[in-house]
């Protein structure tokens, strides 16, 4: 009885042991842009642009909490000098994957610039010339710091 209740014991215990590829499945995957790494973007460039004295927060967000066709997003308050900016979550980009650190990067250095021209009236009219001079000031600043000449 002892031998016929070890042997089934051994059946159950190998019958349950997970095969080596289910195991695979549980492998955690290394995030293309940490919470971290897009903090430390949003505190050089805020030295960089001299915006130290404003309290600015940074989240990855999903697609669904940004404008249709937009990677970023800042709301400020000039009077408290706070300020939070929205940027794209990886998972939802449409990059190569080594391509999407440095287009966070260039989405956090573009809402900078939004906030360094905060202090101009806003005007509805100009919005889309706005949006042109930001993006082309802000892939001018990265492609310096890359040392790379700027992208027409």
């Amino acid at each position: 009885m002892v031998i016929l209740l070890t042997i089934l014991l051994l059946l159950v215990s190998v019958g349950s042991a997970a095969p080596p590829a289910s195991r695979d499945r549980f492998v955690m995957v290394q995030p293309v842009v940490t919470d971290a790494q897009v903090h430390d973007w949003l505190h050089v460039w805020q030295k960089r642009l001299k915006l130290e004295d404003w309290k600015i927060d940074v989240r990855i967000v999903r697609v669904w909490d940004l404008e249709h066709g937009t990677l970023g997003h800042i709301d400020w308050s000039v009077p408290h000098k706070t300020a939070v900016i929205k940027v794209l979550s990886p998972a939802d980009y449409e990059l190569p994957q080594d391509k999407i650190p440095a287009d966070i990067e260039l989405s956090v250095v573009h809402e900078l610039v939004h906030l360094q021209l905060a202090s101009l009236p806003l005007n509805k009219s100009s919005r889309n010339a706005e949006e042109q001079v930001v993006s082309m000031l802000a892939d001018a600043l990265v492609s310096l710091e890359r040392s790379q000449p700027p992208t027409e």
